[in-house]
């Protein structure tokens, strides 16, 4: 491979994340209360090549802000006692706020 430096282009691409986030709620409806828990793994994607070019760690998420987020999330989302509703909700608010965040593979 003949080049310098400067001719090769590279994006940089990283998952950040928390895993084993414990997220616990009761619902209650009258006379019943429905006990929701579940183990959550976070994973944020996306492109980070600034942090490593620019010194600009805006990108970067913090893994305790990430765990504080997720469990925030069950407090404010509707359908949390629907795990695939729950997940869906969760994913969309991450990208919402977060403009570097790409889809992750599972």
């Amino acid at each position: 491979m003949s080049g310098t430096a400067d001719q090769v282009e590279t994006t940089l691409s990283a998952r950040c994340g928390k895993d084993k986030v414990r997220v616990f709620r009761v619902v209650r409806e009258g006379k019943w209360h429905h006990v929701v828990e579940y183990n959550v793994t976070a994973l944020l994607e996306g492109d980070v090549d600034v942090s490593y070019t620019q010194a600009d760690n805006s990108v970067i998420e913090a893994t305790d802000s990430i765990k504080n987020i997720t469990s925030y999330l069950p407090e404010v989302l509707p359908h949390v006692l629907i795990p695939e509703r729950f997940a869906a909700y969760a994913r969309t608010s991450y990208r919402a706020t977060r403009t570097y965040t790409k889809p992750s593979s599972p």
